[in-house]
């Protein structure tokens, strides 16, 4: 059989977001799809089923007429695999997964020892962006050890989706989980478009390369974006290479625009948002007087620097070729309205989209931003799982901004999306073990979906087996514990290991299941003459209560421990006490009968006259109710003859028994 494979490509966001009377309506409008030769051709109908990791698909003998298929080929035989998310077969994502769950993990811990405090769900949130970071360096050299082009292509496709996807994580952190407020807020703005804008770094290393930088054809554009993005010491770092490359008349303008900036007032939580705003309104005053007084007239990009530093909006979009339509947004925050307030941001927003157009829409990123912006959480976490072909991004966020109390009755949203990802962990071969943990944090629904996976689990060794048992007690799963026991009881049946079938038996806690294994050690006592596994036997403690054959096994072998060690007494007592209570089984009474002739010939009388009679009873009753008068194997002359020779060995030790 044929066998392909298919990444399941989810549909990129392709939604138009109409706003009236505040009502939003979206319409998806495009599918990618896929043609894989061979599947689908003619006029045979496609047949599909779904596992938790996706779906197979498949030719069917039927067409669209109501007909049947003739003839065939390789192709018919075809399947395809449609994955999911085919992330999970690249190791360094499954690193990511696993690191994912460690933070989730201590997460749901701190909750569950008391309230988390914002200051401990920021961290929590900067370790989620850091294992982002740390898999994309992990990709980015897979990529580089690799020569397979098509693994090469992936690398950097997941690079740049992880790229985006922490820009919108770092975004939904700053309002949010720190929830800033007036005053800190653009400058959390400012720390997020500068950590997601290295291209001003990389043009700053290149200018300061070069032999001359003042010189560089891109010199006042970096100068101008790190003013941009509020990073002023590294503005005037890069200004003072400009006093060598101007005239001597034109550095007291380089010192008089570094005077400007070094003054720039920023806000720090030891002040006052009064005092911050008046000493903000001061130093821009004095940048609005120079630019009357013409100071820079004579300096093009001087003059614009200065005019950006007095809030003129002209500037900023003079300048707006330089950054994306949300760098635009806080440079113009951070220079006309350094206090603005959360609820204030979706006006700037608008005014960034109208000056860009639609280059501010251009991409399901910038879309999503936007989502964020309008403070529409279900609506991002909704557009993310429809543009994203992952659950493990939406459902690690929604959990986070429940902690922080910002998803209004979105428990039943987050139990969802986090029920999608542990489907996905489920269907994994090596990633499975992590999903309990996920379904841990969706109440009974998710207990529910336990319930019914861990039964079904492939267990494809021991250890497995084990770990999957662990789950099932930490949680007080008792019922699927038992199933699970119960399987590898009978799976170690059939490969013949009885003692291993017996310990897992007895973990399951079946007794029909524990009587049956009993049968097959005593019926193998009675092949061989010995027992197998006498560890597991002499172990079994207060498990032989479990079944009257287990409890029989386990006083048996104690007999033949007393024989062994000579306590000859108690061995025959505890031997007629297993046929006269009738625990023993009726069809091995004959076999403890002829345990019994050494005690019964031994040169000391072991069994009283009245023992010795109700052996002589226990003899007859097991004569009469042998059906064919079989014996471990032996056929009718040899068992006369053993018959013949337990009466003897009883009458003969009653005789003396009496006479003594």
């Amino acid at each position: 059989m044929a066998r392909g494979r298919l990444q399941v490509t989810s549909p990129k966001l392709h939604s138009e977001r109409e706003r009236d009377g505040g009502v939003m309506e979206e319409r998806d409008e495009s599918v990618q799809e896929t043609l894989v030769n061979g599947l689908g051709s003619g006029q045979a109908l496609l047949g599909l089923d779904w596992h938790l990791g996706g779906l197979l698909l498949y030719n069917t003998k039927y067409t669209r007429n109501g007909g049947s298929v003739t003839g065939g080929g390789d192709s018919d035989a075809m399947l395809v695999e449609c994955e999911r998310d085919a992330s999970m077969s690249c190791p360094v994502m499954r690193t990511l997964y696993s690191e994912l769950y460690s933070i989730f993990s201590s997460l749901q811990q701190q909750q569950g020892a008391g309230p988390v405090d914002k200051k401990q769900l920021v961290e929590f949130s900067r370790s989620y962006r850091s294992v982002m970071r740390a898999t994309m360096e992990g990709l980015q050299k897979m990529g580089m050890s690799t020569e397979d082009d098509i693994k090469l292509d992936y690398c950097k496709e997941q690079v740049q989706a992880l790229l985006d996807l922490e820009l919108i994580w770092n975004l939904c952190e700053v309002l949010f989980v720190e929830a800033a407020q007036a005053g800190l807020l653009v400058p959390l703005l400012l720390d997020w478009v500068h950590l997601h804008g290295s291209h001003v770094e990389t043009q700053a290393q290149l200018v300061l390369s070069s032999s001359n930088p003042g010189q560089h054809p891109q010199y006042w554009d970096t100068v101008l974006g790190f003013v941009l993005q509020g990073r002023i010491g590294e503005a005037r770092q890069l200004l003072s290479h400009t006093a060598s490359s101007v005239p001597p008349g034109s550095r007291s303008l380089v010192k008089h625009m570094d005077t400007l900036l070094k003054r720039m007032p920023f806000y720090t939580a030891s002040q006052s948002l009064a005092e911050f705003d008046l000493r903000w309104r001061h130093w821009q005053e004095e940048c609005q007087s120079v630019l009357r007084e013409g100071a820079f007239a004579s300096h093009q990009h001087l003059e614009l620097l200065c005019k950006i530093l007095a809030g003129e909006e002209e500037a900023l979009m003079e300048s707006r070729g330089l950054m994306r339509w949300y760098g635009y947004m806080v440079a113009r925050l951070l220079y006309s309205h350094p206090t603005a307030k959360p609820s204030e941001l979706q006006h700037y927003v608008q005014a960034a989209c109208c000056v860009y157009g639609n280059d501010a829409a251009s991409s399901p990123l910038d879309q999503l931003l936007q989502v964020v912006f309008d403070m529409n959480l279900h609506q991002l976490l909704k557009d993310c799982s429809l543009a994203l072909n992952n659950w493990w991004f939406v459902a690690h966020l929604s959990d986070l901004l429940h902690h922080c109390q910002q998803l209004q009755s979105g428990t039943s949203l987050r139990e969802f999306l986090l029920l999608e990802f542990a489907t996905n962990l489920m269907a994994h071969h090596s990633l499975w073990s992590l999903a309990p943990v996920y379904l841990d944090a969706c109440g009974e629904e998710g207990r529910a979906v336990m319930k019914l996976w861990l039964v079904r689990l492939p267990l494809q060794s021991e250890r497995k087996a084990q770990k999957v048992l662990r789950i099932c007690q930490e949680r007080n799963l008792q019922e699927q514990a038992r199933g699970i026991c119960k399987e590898m009881a009978v799976r170690a049946v059939r490969s013949g290991r009885l003692g291993l079938a017996l310990n897992w038996s007895l973990r399951a806690k079946d007794p029909a299941l524990t009587t049956a294994l009993a049968d097959r050690f005593l019926d193998s006592y009675a092949a061989r003459g010995a027992f197998c596994d006498l560890e597991l036997i002499d172990s079994l403690g207060s498990s032989i209560l479990l079944s009257d054959r287990l409890t029989f096994l386990g006083k048996y072998r104690e007999f033949h421990r007393l024989y062994g060690d000579r306590r000859l007494p108690e061995a025959a007592r505890l031997l007629l006490t297993l046929m006269t209570a009738r625990v023993a089984p009726t069809g091995f009474w004959l076999t403890l009968l002829g345990d019994a002739v050494p005690l019964l010939t031994h040169q000391q009388v072991i069994f009283d006259a009245e023992q010795s009679s109700q052996l002589l009873d226990c003899l007859e009753e097991a004569v009469e109710r042998s059906s064919v008068g079989k014996w471990a194997g032996t056929d009718q002359e040899e068992y006369e003859e053993k018959k013949d020779l337990i009466r003897m060995a009883i009458v003969q030790n009653l005789a003396r028994a009496i006479v003594g």
